[in-house]
C-alpha cells in the first residue's frame, strides 16, 4: 500500500487548510483586492491576457501623458529652482 506524503495533515478537519490559515502576502490585501484576485485566477488564459494587455496599454498612455506634462512643466520652467541674482 502507497502513502500519500501530506495526506494525513489535513485528515479530520472541516474546513481546508487555505481557509483556516492567513498568508503573510495576504496582511496587506482588503477584501476587494482578494476579490479581485480571486476573479483573475479564475479567468481563462485568453481572457487573463486580454486583461493583461489591457493594464499594459494603460500604463503606455499613463506614461506619454506623464511625458507630455514633463515636457510642458520644462517649457513653462515649473521645475526650474529660484534665479540666482
Amino acid at each position: 500500500m502507497r502513502r500519500l506524503i501530506g495526506l494525513h495533515l489535513n485528515c479530520g478537519q472541516s474546513e481546508p487548510a487555505a481557509e483556516t490559515t492567513s498568508k503573510p502576502w495576504e496582511a496587506d490585501l482588503q477584501k476587494n483586492d482578494i476579490n479581485m484576485l480571486n476573479e483573475l485566477g479564475s479567468l481563462p488564459t485568453n481572457e487573463l491576457m486580454k486583461k493583461v494587455k489591457g493594464l499594459q496599454n494603460v500604463a503606455y498612455q499613463l506614461g506619454l501623458e506623464e511625458s507630455r506634462e514633463m515636457t510642458r512643466g520644462r517649457y513653462l520652467k515649473i521645475f526650474s529652482g529660484p534665479t540666482k541674482k
